[in-house]
């Protein structure tokens, strides 16, 4: 992908997402071994265009290779510019990826056709391609890196949404970084949020929600002052396409800050 110029404090709010994909030596090898971002936050908050940005952002900064993007829920794609096949049979016949291709797709299903394609079907397929990896000249192997994008996560998840049901989602969650994988979902409620999933996971944007969700931010850990910021006045909630960043293993998770990213950084992922 070619370069893009975005906003320096876009680009710096994207990098604390992102970082832990950046190339690292390891034994004597540069490897990306893989970030977990989970981005909350009600319908129309903004969050899938937060998602799609960091996802092209990981590319932009060859954290990754490709994208595989899994978008069931609404009529139009999250990812317009994506290749849009219905299943991975339809990705294989299809060959991969060509010259000149985005190098993003998108596994949409077909509701016309009765083709359905689950979280599952995707996770296992980043599995696999994961541990194809590559020789290098010299005999070892390493991980191709690449970004997989779960959409609603919690149609993954439990009766309940305690936990991760679908395996190769979990496998991804908690073995997929070594392997060089980086691992997206969204959700819109924290009630839906699965709690091993929230437990591997290395960034979580907190968008705009109300009601029952601001109650259960309670149970999560997070430092008060985040808290209080996003439930808002009046526990109304943040404003839509504003978040704030929780960051773990930082001594300070929360920036104390609220981001947005700008109309111009957006605009150029839609």
């Amino acid at each position: 992908m070619g370069n893009v110029s975005i906003d320096p404090e876009d680009a710096a709010v994207l990098d604390m997402i992102v970082e832990p994909a950046a190339p690292k030596e390891r034994y004597g090898t540069i490897v990306n071994e893989g970030f977990r971002f989970i981005a909350l936050g009600e319908s129309g908050c903004g969050k899938t265009a937060l998602m799609r940005t960091v996802v092209y952002w990981t590319l932009m900064k060859q954290y990754a290779r490709f994208a595989l993007i899994h978008d069931t829920k609404g009529v139009f794609p999250e990812y317009p510019k994506s290749i849009q096949v219905s299943n991975i049979e339809q990705w294989r016949q299809r060959g991969g990826f060509k010259g000149g291709d985005i190098p993003i797709v998108s596994f949409r299903g077909d509701a016309r056709a009765d083709i359905n394609v689950t979280a599952e079907e995707v996770a296992n397929f980043s599995l696999e391609q994961a541990r194809q990896g590559m020789t290098l000249p010299g005999g070892q192997w390493v991980p191709v890196p690449h970004v997989t994008v779960i959409e609603e996560v919690s149609e993954a998840a439990t009766e309940g949404r305690k936990r991760v049901k679908a395996p190769a989602v979990l496998k991804l969650a908690e073995q997929g970084r070594k392997m060089g994988v980086s691992l997206c979902a969204t959700t819109q409620e924290t009630i839906n949020m699965p709690a091993d999933l929230r437990s591997q996971a290395t960034a979580i944007s907190f968008g705009r929600l109300t009601g029952i969700s601001l109650n259960y931010l309670n149970n999560i850990n997070l430092p008060p002052g985040m808290v209080d910021v996003i439930k808002g006045p009046n526990n109304g909630g943040l404003p839509n396409y504003d978040f704030v960043l929780y960051i773990k293993g930082k001594n300070e998770p929360w920036d104390g800050k609220i981001h947005r990213l700008s109309r111009r950084t957006v605009a150029m992922f839609e």
